[in-house]
């Protein structure tokens, strides 16, 4: 069965893609990480079946993707035969460090659950660690009744989440399709569950680099999605050539990046409620700002023009080749929220602007 990874651009169309690459006669899992996501995804599918999802289509997240078809029908033959789980437990998190009172040991049941509900952050580490047969078992259910996966937004599986990933990738018999953008990881918040939470993607740069962490059989598509819809010409050649991410333009805009180094130049836009101002968090915020959202918070969003306002590394044009894999994805996702130009004010000229219109 073909196995691949999709590399797409910011604003290249990834729910679309997803919800249209298959023939309608296919059994197909679309799989995705938030509830928000599911919901993009059943829109543009209500949108190319006229308002009705047929049956053989299935939308899920992750999570409830795991637990329901992967792990629950069959906890009698797990590690813990004691287990009749009754849910998923989404609000309490578990005791990471084996120092501290309330950690338990992976032979313990209590390591996975709480009150009789997996913890939610550990039910890939739960598959992971069963014996062969257990995995086989839930390969098998699978191929049953599915023919095609789609894993949206891939680049947030990290740790477990990444593992398991990787292991339906190169052991499934089902066709699967991971689309995502290695260059907006790390932007999410990361489940925390000791060494390697961050893995893999605080170690990739590239499609090179991401080659190197699955089997040769996954082929990886850097052509369909590397056109952004989204993101104006000029930007995506700024973007290209200053962050080094490989970024094209389907985009008609006459959008471009326009840097205000001075206050007066700064204050003209810091003040105009419709653009919105994208800082890297609210300790920047000022009170005679509206309008303003984190970098990272401003993923998936899409806005005429935009604002960022730079931090003290990101303002040294010259440096951002040198930023950390976290810093250079937040920053090129603030620079590609907008569908005109993006204005760029450095953390010097926004310190002066407060100091002076304060």
């Amino acid at each position: 069965m073909d196995k691949k990874i999709v590399l797409a651009s910011a604003g290249a169309g990834k729910t679309y893609f997803i919800a249209n690459d298959f023939s309608e006669d296919k059994r197909v899992f679309l799989i995705t990480f938030t509830n928000q996501n599911v919901e993009n995804i059943r829109n543009e599918l209500l949108k190319r079946f006229k308002g009705k999802i047929p049956e053989n289509i299935k939308v899920s997240t992750f999570d409830s993707f795991v637990y329901n078809q992967l792990i629950r029908p069959f906890e009698p033959i797990a590690n813990f035969p004691i287990i009749k789980s009754k849910g998923v437990e989404v609000n309490i998190e578990p005791e990471t460090d084996p120092r501290k009172y309330g950690y338990f040991k992976l032979d313990n049941p209590k390591h996975f659950l709480i009150d009789g509900k997996f913890y939610v952050s550990r039910l890939s580490k739960f598959f992971i660690k069963q014996d062969n047969n257990f995995k086989k078992m839930s390969l098998n259910r699978l191929n049953n009744f599915c023919d095609t996966i789609y894993i949206d937004e891939f680049q947030d599986y990290n740790g477990w989440n990444f593992k398991l990933l990787k292991y339906l990738l190169e052991s499934s018999k089902n066709s699967i399709v991971a689309v995502g953008d290695i260059f907006q990881s790390l932007v999410a918040p990361i489940r925390r569950d000791g060494k390697g939470s961050d893995l893999p993607f605080s170690e990739i740069s590239s499609a090179k680099d991401l080659s190197q962490k699955l089997s040769p059989k996954i082929k990886i598509d850097t052509d369909t999605l590397i056109k952004s819809r989204r993101v104006a010409p000029k930007v995506c050649d700024f973007i290209s050539t200053h962050l080094r991410i490989p970024i094209e333009s389907l985009s008609d805009n006459n959008g471009e990046i326009r840097w205000l180094n001075s206050a007066s130049e700064a204050n003209q836009i810091l003040i105009d409620s419709n653009i919105p101002k994208l800082v890297w968090d609210k300790r920047i915020n000022h009170n005679r700002i509206d309008n303003s959202i984190n970098w990272s918070y401003s993923k998936g969003d899409t806005y005429l023009q935009t604002c960022v306002i730079l931090t003290e590394p990101t303002s040294d044009l010259s440096n951002w080749v040198n930023l950390s894999n976290k810093s250079r994805n937040r920053l090129y996702v603030a620079l590609t929220r907008s569908l005109g130009d993006v204005y760029l004010i450095p953390n010097t000229v926004f310190g002066e602007w407060k100091n002076k219109f304060n």
